[in-house]
């Protein structure tokens, strides 16, 4: 980095609270649907606050619910995603459930491979 005389000048038509609202935390930019089933036990304590200012709740008839919001980086929605467990299931996108999947298969297999080259478990 190093400093310039050039001025910043914002576009007359970036909205801030627009892109803002796109965020799952901090990252913004082109929202993509994520749809997430919190199973029973679960389902509480995902509708007892609102994640995302775009959050709709689908309370199905088996006590489970489903979470749907718009967000632009789903690297952070899979960080939050795999703190819930087995407990949700990613509907959509593919992508994300397939990222969620990847990372705990990794976690897994480190905790095999670590497990066989020790002597005690």
């Amino acid at each position: 980095m190093k400093m310039t005389n050039q001025r910043f000048e914002v576009r007359n038509d970036f909205n801030f609270n627009q892109m803002k609202d796109t965020a799952f935390r901090f990252v913004w930019g082109k929202p993509k649907k994520v749809r997430i089933r919190f199973g029973v036990n679960e389902a509480p304590f995902a509708i007892e606050r609102t994640w995302h200012p775009s959050q709709k709740v689908c309370k199905e008839e088996s006590g489970s619910v489903v979470l749907e919001f718009k967000v632009a980086d789903l690297k952070e929605v899979k960080r939050w995603l795999i703190g819930w467990g087995a407990g949700a299931e990613v509907l959509e996108p593919v992508e994300l459930a397939e990222d969620v999947a990847k990372e705990c298969r990794s976690v897994v297999s480190r905790r095999h491979s670590r497990a066989k080259g020790s002597s005690t478990i």
